[in-house]
């Protein structure tokens, strides 16, 4: 005998369980879903079905409540639930504000001519991008200019190079006030001096007296050259090192931008450059195919000797504080004396503080020395260097 598997015993239990119930209530086995259907479209078409009693509603499935829901008489009502309820108060109100509320007037249009102020830059903010010279490999700066001008400024800087942002802030002043570019090329094959004059300045606590800062600053250069000029790093970057470097990079220079006039522009360590610069064409070798360069402007030189204004035949402008321990009086002197003698047209402006005091040397490079030291002298001379350019070139 073969026992039949537990659910299928179990299904007819249940049906047989609910045949006897539905014999003991009186009524008959529950006709199939369609026979049910048909029979209420039949009921629909005579007569409205009867409400279903509350024993009814319990023992049906909550799928036939809903529907039975469709027979009931069209003229009865439904008691909305309290959340329904309330959304529906709330879709009024809502209705009800949004015809009695206004149009909101749109904000005012400033006016078309009314200029906004210009973004105020970064601090290390720069115009122009750094590039290197395929030929020489010579890491240089230059400035941005929309001017087709076919005029270019080479800017020889202090002993930090490129290393120094302020330098090449430098740059871009006398590019905006030249209206052509400025290439400031690297003069110490990525070698800057090591000890930068920001971190001197630093090194110094700036007293309520200004005149006392001054006095520290001078003390600094009268006592020693570091901070300025190492004699370690200078063994390293001799003239008779740095002197064909430089050749062959402005040669570079000139060929790749195509420049009709060269102005240069030396400060402090390039500034004795500027001067081997402004020789004659015949004995300059500096210049590998044409004699570009027409004027010049050394500021504050260091490591001049009177020898070097020998050979300059043309316009100098020379730009020096008093009493500058890397520019002696004597070197000054002999200088002017040999471009006087060689009948060279020349101009030299000494600057001091505003209470007569001497500067100290480097003062000219903006951002190198606090205000309450230089004033606006940094300013003043990259105007007066753009003056004396300006008249030779144009």
């Amino acid at each position: 005998m073969r026992l039949l598997p537990a659910p299928i015993l179990s299904l007819s239990t249940t049906n047989m369980s609910d045949h006897s119930t539905q014999q003991e209530e009186g009524r008959g086995p529950e006709a199939p879903i369609e026979s049910r259907a048909e029979l209420s479209n039949s009921d629909e078409s005579t007569s409205s079905v009867t409400e279903s009693t509350d024993q009814d509603q319990s023992t049906q499935p909550k799928q036939q409540q809903k529907d039975s829901g469709a027979d009931h008489k069209q003229g009865e009502q439904t008691t909305p639930s309290p959340e329904s309820k309330s959304e529906s108060q709330e879709e009024i109100a809502l209705d009800s504000e949004n015809e009695e509320a206004r149009p909101l007037e749109p904000p005012p249009v400033p006016p078309k001519d009314e200029e906004q102020p210009p973004p105020v830059p970064p601090k290390d903010h720069l115009q122009g991008q750094k590039f290197v010279l395929s030929e020489t490999g010579t890491e240089v700066y230059v400035t941005k200019s929309e001017s087709k001008a076919k005029k270019l400024a080479i800017l020889l800087t202090n002993s930090l190079g490129l290393a120094s942002v302020n330098n090449l802030r430098l740059a871009d002043q006398y590019a905006e006030v030249l209206k052509f570019p400025v290439v400031v090329p690297d003069l110490f094959d990525k070698d800057p001096i090591p000890i930068d004059r920001e971190q001197a300045v630093n090194q110094v606590s700036e007293p309520a007296d200004s005149s006392s800062l001054l006095a520290s600053f001078k003390v600094k250069a009268a006592n020693t050259v570091k901070g300025f000029l190492d004699e370690m790093w200078l063994a390293k970057h001799t003239y008779e090192r740095t002197a064909p470097q430089l050749s062959a990079t402005i040669a570079e220079i000139v060929e790749v931008f195509k420049p009709e006039m060269v102005a240069v522009i030396g400060y402090s360590f390039g500034g004795r450059y500027v001067l081997n610069l402004l020789e004659g064409h015949e004995s300059n070798a500096w210049s590998a195919d044409e004699d570009l360069v027409a004027v010049g402007a050394t500021i504050h030189p260091s490591l001049v000797k009177a020898s070097d204004f020998a050979k300059v035949t043309k316009p100098l402008l020379m730009v020096s504080a008093a009493n500058d321990p890397l520019l002696p009086d004597n070197v000054i002197r002999q200088g002017v004396g040999q471009l006087q003698e060689n009948n060279v047209e020349f101009d030299t402006i000494t600057k001091a503080n505003e209470e007569g005091e001497d500067l100290p040397h480097g003062f000219a490079v903006p951002g190198d020395y606090p205000e309450s030291v230089v004033g606006e002298k940094p300013r003043e001379v990259v105007e007066a260097v753009a003056r004396w350019i300006m008249e030779h070139l144009y």
